[in-house]
């Protein structure tokens, strides 16, 4: 991903509390969570921690699988 998207990149376990310092620190205007959030357990406790990421106005795009598209049937 840095290849094509130069940035700063942080790797953790999003539904861990407390989340590490230093990504609790970061803030950010956008946040992308991709098909993710269906293999969670504790998806709530992501979600709070993901929107704790944002800035004020900042943005939280989430996208999951579709069960019931044509291609899953």
């Amino acid at each position: 991903m840095r290849a094509a998207v130069p940035g700063r990149y942080f790797v953790c376990d999003i539904a861990a509390e407390p989340l590490p310092e230093e990504i609790k620190q970061a803030q950010f205007d956008v946040v992308v969570f991709a098909d993710v959030l269906e293999h969670l357990d504790n998806f709530s406790t992501a979600l709070r921690n993901l929107r704790s990421l944002l800035r004020p106005g900042g943005w939280l795009l989430v996208t999951t699988v579709n069960t019931f598209s044509f291609d899953a049937i």
